[in-house]
């Protein structure tokens, strides 16, 4: 497959795990596929929150949500 094999090339260590930006959902299902190649998809989103927030990100959001106020106008 000639996107497989274009991504391949790029990778710099075939056994050390790869992580691939993209927002398109599509694109993380597809290359999901590709997990034995330790390629992981990873959506641009989630990078700049992992980035931003670190690992815990998710569990202070949620807390964050919690006491969140709905305000309607």
């Amino acid at each position: 497959n000639r996107k497989e094999g274009s991504i391949l090339s790029v990778i710099e260590n075939p056994d050390q795990k790869t992580v691939i930006l993209t927002n398109c959902p599509s694109c993380i299902q597809g290359l999901g596929r590709h997990s034995g190649h330790h390629i992981h998809p990873r959506h641009i989103a989630h990078e700049l929150a992992l980035q931003v927030g670190g690992e815990k990100w998710e569990n202070e959001l949620r807390i964050l949500s919690k006491k969140a106020e709905v305000i309607q106008f």
